[in-house]
């Protein structure tokens, strides 16, 4: 006799033990899924369970589901309704009428997601439980008596097919498995099926399973004493309660939430010295020791809250600022960037920023030398990453400079391999001074001596929120996303305040930008899609790029005063699975992407060309780019990548962070008239807006 008691737990303490459940079940069965009780004709049978996804519980608990046995004995859950048996595993699915789910694992009350797949009749039939009634223990395969062999056929769209005899029985297993590949794909059942491999955590930092239990028991903990107030009032700058804390957890451990970056910018100007020599040792003293201060504290943040910090940064001083009082040689602007690398590489530090100039309404000497240097400098270097304010809505557009930067990207793509340097090198309009993300990152001329900025990245949380309000009007889906942003913002500006109070320097800002990665389900296409566009990239997509911009700026603004960098949305096209795919069905163009780009941040964004595209072609490239920052007083910029011998269709894989960018389609003519003219484009009339 089993009994069906109910004890009344404090919420608190039933959502701590919750979240170690799921971890463990996850843990032990690869998805942490949580149970439905099902009705039985016998009460007081021994209880039987349904499993779901902990994003599905509450929708389907209000419910009183039942134990239905279908014609092949085979157990699902499902409720009535009107007179209707509703299946279980058709809500979660939204399935269409004409449409069949089958349970990968033929298990009818498992109703997890990774668990369900839409199928055909005849998919649906290749998956089910082999009978046991026959003359052979493998599927598909019978003992011919008239010959004394062992013969395999297999059945497909109702026809079935000879694949040979055999003297051995495995063999004749084996050629029904080879067969099974060709002709049911993945709804195939294998006599031999492959070996699990073991299962792989992508993403995060190396620290696993155990010490992420007990991190996030030391959130609680801690939480729990700011929350009961054994705090000192002083310290409590921000308070999170317990559900954002759990909110938090879910949401690095489900949904690729992470810090994208805590990046420390540094001040320079101090480290001047007309001996190249002197300044080198000057530099590198101070940025390899605040790297390793900020490795340091970063690593203790990691451990303490659980959330995986990606990139460790820095940004300095624009070096063109550096470089003025030294000899007017380009080797002198290659040394102080490899020192800028070597200092990197000694703090294990990921990337370093600063290697620019602001040229967006002249150009210095320092200034011309340092551009004339970017591609040696880059291509012999691992970490440095570079860049240039080329233009201003108060001062126009530098389109001297413009035109010789196309040669420069030229230079540098011919010089790296797969042009892989060009990733490293953004060319800006209104570039911002606390922008905390690579390439443009560099430390302003009116920052502190130090600065800590944060970049925070959610498109797997805000993707996951989109798909699971699919029917509501874009008002409701737009404040859900706003609320959605709040809270992954307040976790950012948490870490990064504590980040900057142990390491005694001051908070900068949190940037809020929705940065894509390779990784599934990390896309910012898939927001858009989710949204209800067909792909990324067709009618509607800037519509519903601009309301996500604007829902994103809403809901990090509210949730902190300290919001800055870029903060928006970017598309970058090779970091993106979603822009991958766009391009390769040919619903995204450059044209497009140009136009998707007046409405989001940054600009056009990781995307290759072929090699031999010419030098004004790509400065008129860039020029389109940035008039569309300067007129709409927004950040825009260009990380365009030339890859050397390969046309357009083709396709370049990066490897990490920087994924695989299809080649796009561009002319070879533009406006190379347009651009030997050079000069300044003035700045545009702020009174007449239209």
């Amino acid at each position: 006799m089993y009994l069906n008691l109910r004890i009344k737990v404090p919420k608190l303490i039933a959502n701590i033990v919750l979240w170690f459940v799921l971890r463990y079940r996850k843990k032990h069965s690869g998805c942490p899924f949580r149970k439905i009780r099902l009705i039985q004709a016998n009460r007081r049978a021994k209880p039987i369970y349904a499993k779901v996804d902990p994003r599905d519980y509450q929708k389907l608990a209000q419910y009183d589901w039942q134990l239905f046995e279908s014609d092949s004995k085979k157990c699902y859950a499902a409720r009535l309704d009107n007179r209707k048996i509703v299946h279980m595993h058709r809500i979660i699915m939204n399935a269409p009428a004409n449409k069949m789910i089958d349970h990968r694992d033929r298990d009818g009350l498992n109703n997890t997601r990774q668990n369900l797949r839409f199928a055909t009749p005849s998919q649906n039939s290749c998956n089910r439980i082999r009978s046991k009634k026959g003359t052979s223990e493998y599927r598909g395969v019978s003992f011919h008596k008239k010959d004394g062999k062992w013969q395999a056929c297999i059945c497909f769209r109702g026809v079935h097919k000879h694949l040979g005899t055999f003297k051995n029985e495995q063999d004749a297993a084996r050629a029904y498995d080879q067969a099974a590949k060709i002709y049911h794909g993945e709804f195939a059942v294998l006599n031999f099926p492959p070996s699990e491999s073991p299962q792989l955590y992508v993403g995060g930092p190396k620290k696993q399973n155990l010490l992420k239990i007990i991190v996030a028991a030391l959130v609680i903990l801690g939480t729990l004493i700011v929350r009961f107030g054994l705090i000192n009032a002083k310290e409590r700058y921000m308070r999170m309660s317990v559900e954002e804390v759990f909110e938090t957890v879910k949401m690095t451990i489900e949904q690729n939430f992470d810090i994208r970056t805590v990046t420390l910018g540094v001040n320079l100007k101090d480290c001047i010295d007309r001996n190249l020599s002197a300044f080198n040792k000057r530099i590198y003293k101070r940025l390899s020791e605040m790297g390793r201060r900020l490795n340091k504290c970063a690593d203790a943040l990691e451990q303490k809250y659980g959330i995986p910090i990606t990139n460790r940064r820095i940004s300095v001083t624009p070096v063109a600022l550096l470089i003025e009082p030294l000899p007017k040689k380009i080797s002198t602007a290659v040394s102080v960037a490899k020192t800028l690398d070597r200092a990197a590489r000694a703090a294990d530090i990921d990337f370093i920023g600063g290697f620019g100039a602001l040229v967006h309404k002249g150009m210095t000497g320092a200034d011309e030398l340092l551009i004339d240097s970017i591609p040696q400098a880059i291509s012999q270097t691992q970490r440095l990453c570079g860049f240039l304010n080329l233009a201003s809505t108060r001062a126009g557009m530098n389109m001297t400079a413009i035109e010789k930067v196309g040669h420069i990207i030229k230079d540098l793509a011919a010089k790296s391999k797969n042009g892989i340097g060009c990733a490293k090198l953004a060319v800006f309009a209104n570039v911002p001074e606390d922008n905390p993300f690579m390439a443009g990152a560099h430390h302003g001329i009116g920052e502190p001596d130090y600065s800590l900025n944060i970049g925070i990245s959610g498109p797997g949380v805000v993707r996951e929120v989109v798909a699971n309000n699919p029917k509501c009007d874009l008002t409701a889906l737009s404040e859900v996303i706003k609320r959605t942003v709040f809270k992954i913002t307040r976790a950012g500006e948490l870490i990064g305040r504590e980040i900057a109070q142990m390491m005694k320097v001051d908070f900068g800002i949190v940037d809020i930008s929705l940065a894509s990665t390779p990784r599934k389900g990390d896309s910012v296409a898939q927001i858009i899609e989710a949204m209800g566009v067909s792909r990324m990239g067709r009618a509607g997509s800037t519509a519903a790029l601009a309301m996500l911009m604007d829902a994103v700026k809403k809901g990090g603004s509210m949730a902190s005063g300290n919001v800055g960098g870029l903060s928006g949305t970017f598309i970058p096209v090779s970091e993106d699975v979603g822009m991958v795919k766009a391009v390769r069905s040919g619903a995204l163009s450059l044209e497009k992407l140009e136009a998707l780009t007046s409405v989001c941040s940054v600009g056009l964004d990781m995307f290759a060309v072929p090699g031999d595209t010419p030098a004004d072609v790509i400065s008129a490239i860039i020029a389109d780019e940035l008039a569309i920052g300067v007129v709409n007083n927004k950040t825009t910029s260009v990380r365009i990548i030339l890859v050397p011998g390969k046309k357009a269709g083709q396709i370049v894989h990066f490897g990490g962070l920087l994924g695989s960018a299809p080649i796009m389609k561009v002319s070879k003519i533009a406006s190379p008239n347009f651009i030997r003219r050079k000069g300044r484009i003035p700045a545009q009339i702020q009174a007449l807006r239209n």
